[in-house]
């Protein structure tokens, strides 16, 4: 499995903190499939432009990304999340949802790719 490190906005350490994962201060909006990054354990690329994150027990999200070095992801070891204003990501969010980072190989350099959509997938795990 490889490893994920979720970080979050500064604006999140305040008030939200105190939010409860069940009623989160800018949780998930009403009808939508969402999920929290703290709770991604897995990520795997799919193509130069998808990664699919696993977010629990049978829950699967793939989420469109871009950027120049993105499709060197299929090479990094671990991820980290980041994604505003919250900690939640939901499906039919616009471009701006977060960013997810990861360290070249070879160079070491730090990649940044935008998450432009997200949607969940069915899948067996």
């Amino acid at each position: 499995m490889k490893n994920i490190l979720a970080i979050w906005a500064l604006a999140l350490i305040g008030p939200a903190c105190a939010a409860t994962a069940e009623q989160p201060a800018s949780g998930p909006r009403a009808g939508r499939e969402c999920f929290n990054i703290r709770t991604v354990d897995d990520f795997s690329p799919v193509d130069r432009d998808t990664v699919r994150l696993g977010a629990g027990p049978s829950r699967v999200y793939e989420v469109d990304i871009s950027g120049g070095l993105c499709d060197q992801l299929d090479w990094a070891q671990r991820i980290v999340l980041e994604s505003r204003p919250s900690a939640w990501i939901c499906t039919g969010d616009g471009p701006g949802l977060g960013n997810i980072y990861f360290r070249d190989l070879g160079s070491q350099q730090r990649i940044s790719c935008l998450i432009e959509a997200v949607r969940r997938v069915e899948t067996k795990r």
